[in-house]
């Protein structure tokens, strides 16, 4: 099996050791694992009201996004998985109203990594799938840091309409790639950026054929207020912890991760809840191709037309194609109706 693991400390802490399950603290029933294409979150408050935790179990959303993206070769599914988590598990931090999207810049072969969490779920998309180092080992023995890059930045954009008449249309972050291993960019980004002392550890394993067979993540951030004392054990904690593919794929609950986590800190389960893949229905992605249709020439459009007698558009995101009629672009206003 394939598997990769990353995770950033409170306090930048890199955790490698292994871990002592305290059994502690939990006031809450295990949560189910996530169906196909579907990803299970939980949601901790500490008894003490100094942190927060989220733990995300995903392997049915990332294998959902693999088997979207196929043919894609394991080191670009490690990335695309990373990404997706780790913008998910932000987006489930801030407001429900709120549009988070996550763009990884680096200078690796991947490209443009980006993933968009709202409205209860989240969809990715590269501008490569395939990183030339599985061609010629297709077990996937690169690191997800080269195929992202090592230089570049991390940007994060928030929309939230309920407050844009005191923030603005949207705000935006960019903080530079630590390593492109994700979770440590993405934990230096709210560190650095939202000013929130924050541990995130994501991790994914590929099974023999390369399908999804374990992923999920958590991210845990300090409250205002927070104790020294607090802060300490949770580092202790953190760092004592396995990777998080590890935990994934012994199968351990949201719950058991959380008491892996937080030691004998007391939690109390705020909710759980269901995301998916997507959302990319037909309405909205008609609506949004004949938009970027709007934004080329009519005489490139115009000479589609007469050579194909339609215009096929592609979801980056799903794969889903949507056809267009000369009579569908004059009726959406792509053309006029000459």
């Amino acid at each position: 099996m394939a598997g990769s693991s990353q995770r950033a400390g409170l306090r930048r802490t890199y955790c490698k050791r292994l871990y002592k399950r305290s059994g502690k603290g939990i006031l809450a029933p295990p949560m189910r694992c996530a169906k196909a294409g579907e990803a299970e979150v939980c949601h901790y408050l500490a008894q003490n009201g100094e942190f927060v935790l989220w733990v995300v179990e995903g392997r049915g959303l990332v294998e959902r996004a693999r088997g979207l993206h196929s043919p894609i070769s394991p080191t670009a599914t490690q990335a695309l998985g990373r990404v997706l988590l780790g913008t998910l598990l932000i987006g489930e931090s801030k407001e429900t109203m709120e549009t988070v999207q996550v763009t990884f810049k680096g200078n690796g072969p991947l490209g443009q990594v980006m993933a968009i969490a709202e409205k209860g779920h989240v969809k990715g998309r590269m501008n490569a799938y395939t990183v030339e180092s599985d061609l010629v080992n297709p077990g996937g023995n690169g690191t997800v840091g080269d195929a992202v890059g090592r230089q570049g930045v991390v940007t994060v954009v928030r929309k939230n309409k309920s407050l844009q008449q005191y923030t603005g249309n949207q705000q935006m972050g960019i903080t530079e790639l630590v390593n492109g291993e994700v979770a440590e960019d993405l934990t230096n980004y709210l560190v650095e950026s939202e000013q929130i002392n924050s541990a995130l550890g994501l991790g994914l394993v590929l099974a023999s054929d390369l399908t999804v067979s374990s992923a999920g993540g958590y991210l845990l951030q300090m409250l205002p207020g927070a104790t020294e004392d607090t802060v300490e054990k949770l580092e202790q904690s953190v760092s004592s912890c396995p990777p998080v593919s590890e935990m994934m794929e012994a199968r351990m609950t949201q719950r058991e991760v959380a008491e892996s986590l937080c030691g004998d800190l007391g939690l109390e389960l705020v909710f759980q809840k269901t995301l998916g893949y997507g959302p990319c229905n037909t309405t909205n992605l008609s609506e949004r191709m004949a938009g970027a249709l709007k934004l080329m020439p009519v005489t490139e459009i115009r000479s589609i037309l007469e050579e194909q007698g339609m215009v096929e558009m592609e979801c980056e995101f799903c794969r889903e194609k949507v056809v267009f009629t000369e009579e569908d672009l004059v009726a959406r206003g792509v053309l006029g109706g000459e």
